[in-house]
């Protein structure tokens, strides 16, 4: 086995944040058709979501490594449940304070406590989940990994059996999905999706190949994103309302999307503008509501508005720019309360 810092070749942020920015254009073109185009158009973007939580996986498992090493404190996990939050909730307040005064909509305050979420505010939950497991599966995956995986996989494979027989209590599935714990019509499939994106650096090995070989590997991971693509668009449209067919559309896409995240880690493909669309995904995501649902309120146009798109367009620059500063803003609001913290506790 390839020791996980030694002989395996580092992913760059830019590959990382390349398949960020692939997975927040599917999201925000989805969520546009979704309010302003009439059709079915839902799932995409959910499916796409898939993709935060593999990578949100993968990069924890460094920065678990890092912070513990082989040493695994509680000081340590409430710093690292710290760090998080400082980086989670003031964008999701900011946004959720935007989009009330925008809209005039009635959001839950619960989004603020980040364990219930409406509309697109559902991943906020879904994905702390992941991060308060986050520490407890490092532990478990630390010598034998593969152990821990299985466990987890037949514990989801039981949980999700149990309750579509109804075994568990009618009030403990309406808990589940009130907090957001249920993914794809399946309960803690998300953490799943988490714990295999921590389970890459292990299936990883050093990339020996030559630099001829490497100019192909874009060209091989568009077309495996287009062949993904594909499989959604007809999963989507071409199946029929039996049970089986339901499954294959809630399920069937994640194996290519994932495998989609593994090659294009491990062959480092980089694009440069979507890497930066990539870098600041978690305020795009959370304010690319508001400035949609914000231009057809204040211009009171009808379904399916060219001119709406056209203005949608126009300020996306803008809205970008936008959505670096508070990125920004957001970093050094993190490092700097960091910073005190550490100062006042030596």
């Amino acid at each position: 086995m390839f020791s996980l810092f030694s002989l395996m070749v580092f992913t760059t942020t830019g590959t990382t944040n390349t398949l960020k920015g692939l997975a927040i254009i599917i999201v925000l073109i989805n969520h546009y058709l979704n309010l302003n185009i009439t059709g079915n158009y839902t799932g995409f973007a959910n499916l796409a979501i898939s993709i935060f939580f593999v990578l949100s996986g993968y990069g924890l498992s460094f920065s678990l490594k890092r912070r513990f090493g082989d040493t695994f404190t509680s000081k340590g996990v409430f710093r690292f449940y710290f760090d998080r939050a400082i980086r989670i909730f003031p964008l999701l307040w900011l946004a959720w304070l935007v989009q009330n005064a925008v809209t005039g909509e009635e959001l839950s305050p619960w989004i603020l406590a980040g364990v219930h979420g409406q509309e697109h505010y559902w991943f906020i939950p879904s994905l702390l989940h992941c991060y308060l497991l986050a520490p407890l599966l490092f532990l478990g995956m630390r010598k034998q990994w593969w152990k821990s995986a299985a466990i987890f996989l037949l514990l989801l494979l039981i949980v999700n059996g149990l309750g579509r027989i109804g075994i568990f209590p009618e009030s403990l599935i309406k808990s589940l999905l009130w907090i957001n714990g249920e993914y794809r019509d399946m309960f803690f499939l998300h953490i799943f999706l988490f714990l295999a994106g921590m389970m890459l650096p292990h299936l990883m090995k050093p990339q020996l190949d030559s630099s001829e070989k490497r100019r192909n590997f874009p060209i091989r991971f568009w077309t495996l994103a287009m062949l993904t693509l594909a499989l959604m668009i007809f999963l989507k449209y071409n199946t029929d309302e039996s049970t089986l067919a339901k499954i294959a559309w809630q399920l069937l896409p994640l194996v290519p999307l994932a495998g989609l995240v593994h090659f294009g880690i491990s062959h480092s493909v980089v694009s440069r503008p979507l890497a930066f669309l990539g870098s600041i995904s978690y305020a795009v995501y959370l304010f690319h509501p508001t400035l949609y649902k914000g231009v057809s309120i204040i211009g009171g146009y009808p379904k399916n508005s060219s001119l709406e798109l056209s203005i949608v367009v126009g300020l996306f620059p803008v809205f970008l720019w936008l959505a670096w500063i508070l990125e920004e803003l957001g970093s050094k609001f993190a490092l700097t309360i960091r910073m005190i913290i550490r100062k006042n506790v030596t």
